[in-house]
């Protein structure tokens, strides 16, 4: 996915599918062929098989990942709708789209009677959804008034026309049922110039219509020379313009976003452009509310915060046994110290000077077992992330508090290589103390799995030069296979029995929201793998 798309009616960009083939004349000079195919033959680029069709099923989980609302275009590099794309494959795609609501999503095909089909069955539970967006490309009277008519008797709540590149004169065509359009002329090599009589001819029967019209391009060899105004207006808001694209279609008047603020009532956003009527100068306020968004952002921060306590809990009750046992200790002492205290008052033996020492060690023990209870407790309870300044490696020892019992039993020797001895960071400790905790887990699970040979975690702190520290956990495991290090990430995918598939993707959710970044990749020596976790420094820009 691409969170900075260049397309000026969109935010970002997600590709399930890359790759796609020939239907009409508006593929003849494909800028996504042009670009795939630079990349053919090169090892490991997303585009090494060029334009090929091919599903990317290691994608489907990015729009969940993607906390910001965007708006988000499917498929800038194929066809959702192609026919070598299985019924099952775009209903999974869709799927992803109704689970990740608080992003926009613009579908556009070539495919309209295929999509039509489909919306009236298959995806039938996502025609009405009002962010997810279907559109068809037009091109020309033969191929794209047709793709209209199908669009129109389709059960889709929000359509869309991507007039572009417009190709002739399409005359007069129904805009019934039509939310938005799109016009832009072909740009690059060999691009067909598109004349300024189409595309007034357009914008008039959506004045008419009271359809939201945008103008996005000229096009031309050389698109910037021919510039994006049309009939005296400034070019709509772009990145080229000074501003963005907006979440809902703009409308027929061109908008320059020059300030955005949020007035006391209600968070908004506001939009004021000018343009010019013979010598008088005009202005244009849009007032936009964006309450549901920041309604929306709130529960989405509230679900992963509610995902990773689940995680917590469920960590803490593998980890029973252990914790039984860690907490035994302290009490066994304070019951043994006052067993030895009441047997010396009885005997009339013991000294003041030895019951006091007595008992301030059955008084340092119980406030060992306090300690282990409420760190417990501060690791279960369900908290509002807080940030702070914290000793990283303070954070890694109590982690291993944890798994202490669990490496023993499986005879795992834990080195620690913690230099420097303090390496302060801004974070919520109790999240990033659970990424360590899994972390460890993971590696004990993988030594558990290789069976024989060596059986070593090695956790390593270091300072970048860039301003980040990164813990690197070392583990002589039985390693990730390349078929299961493409999914790692995926939500509830997982290589264990009894594995939920979450701990790697709310780990990675976590890091993120740190400004960090977290990398799985095998061990440079020998088997295992190598995890490494990287956080901004406290004070870091």
């Amino acid at each position: 996915m691409s969170d900075n798309s260049k397309i000026e009616w969109t935010d970002a960009t997600w590709n399930p599918v890359r790759g796609c083939s020939k239907v009409s004349p508006g593929c003849v000079n494909c800028y996504a062929e042009t670009f795939a195919e630079r990349f053919r033959g090169v090892p490991g680029h997303p585009y090494e098989y060029g334009f090929d069709l091919r599903l990317v099923p290691e994608k489907l989980a990015e729009p969940i990942r993607w906390r910001t609302p965007k708006m988000v275009f499917v498929n800038s590099m194929s066809d959702l709708f192609h026919e070598d794309v299985t019924d099952e494959y775009i209903v999974s795609v869709v799927r992803v789209m109704q689970l990740a609501n608080w992003h926009t999503y613009q579908i556009l095909t070539k495919r309209s009677e295929r999509m039509r089909d489909m919306l009236e069955t298959k995806l039938k539970f996502a025609a009405s959804l009002p962010h997810i967006w279907w559109g068809v490309s037009v091109e020309n009277k033969k191929h794209g008034l047709q793709r209209i008519d199908h669009l129109q008797a389709s059960p889709a709540r929000i359509r869309f026309l991507s007039i572009e590149p417009l190709l002739e004169e399409l005359g007069r065509f129904s805009l019934t049922g039509i939310n938005w359009v799109i016009v832009g002329g072909e740009s690059g090599v060999g691009a067909r110039p598109m004349k300024k009589s189409w595309v007034l001819s357009i914008r008039d029967q959506c004045r008419r219509a009271k359809v939201p019209f945008f103008f996005k391009q000229w096009g031309g060899v050389r698109k910037s020379e021919a510039g994006r105004s049309l009939d005296g207006f400034p070019p709509p808001p772009g990145r080229n313009a000074g501003g963005r694209p907006r979440r809902d279609p703009p409308s027929t008047c061109s908008r320059k976003a020059v300030c955005r603020r949020y007035l006391p009532t209600f968070p908004c956003d506001l939009y004021v452009s000018e343009f010019t009527e013979g010598p008088a100068r005009r202005f244009v306020v849009t007032v936009r509310d964006v309450t549901e968004r920041k309604r929306t952002e709130e529960q989405l921060r509230r679900q992963q915060a509610e995902m990773a306590h689940v995680l917590r809990v469920a960590t803490i009750e593998r980890f029973a046994a252990g914790l039984a046992h860690e907490l035994n200790q302290p009490l066994m002492a304070i019951a043994n110290d006052v067993e030895t205290c009441a047997t010396h008052i009885r005997s009339g033996k013991g000294g003041a000077r030895r019951l006091l020492v007595l008992l301030e060690r059955a008084g340092a023990e119980a406030l060992r077992a306090g300690d282990i209870v409420h760190h417990l407790r501060e690791f279960v309870k369900r908290t509002t992330p807080r940030l702070e300044s914290v000793d990283l490696c303070k954070v890694i020892r109590n982690a291993t508090r944890w798994l202490a019992r669990e490496m023993e039993h499986e005879h795992i020797t834990l080195r620690l290589e913690l230099m420097p001895p303090k390496l302060f960071v801004c974070i919520d400790r109790i999240q990033i103390e659970q990424v360590f905790v899994n972390l460890l887990q993971n590696a004990v699970d993988a030594i558990h799995e290789a069976g024989e040979g060596p059986r070593e975690i090695r956790v390593r702190v270091s300072r970048t030069d860039d301003g980040m520290a990164e813990v690197a956990f070392d583990d002589t495991g039985a390693g990730v296979s390349a078929a299961a290090a493409e999914r790692l990430y995926e939500p509830f995918f997982t290589t264990k029995d009894q594995g939920m598939g979450m701990g790697l993707a709310i780990c990675l959710t976590i890091a993120e929201m740190h400004r960090g970044r977290l990398f799985v990749e095998p061990r440079a020596s020998g088997r295992g793998t190598t995890v490494r976790l990287l956080l901004p420094l406290e004070g870091s820009s």
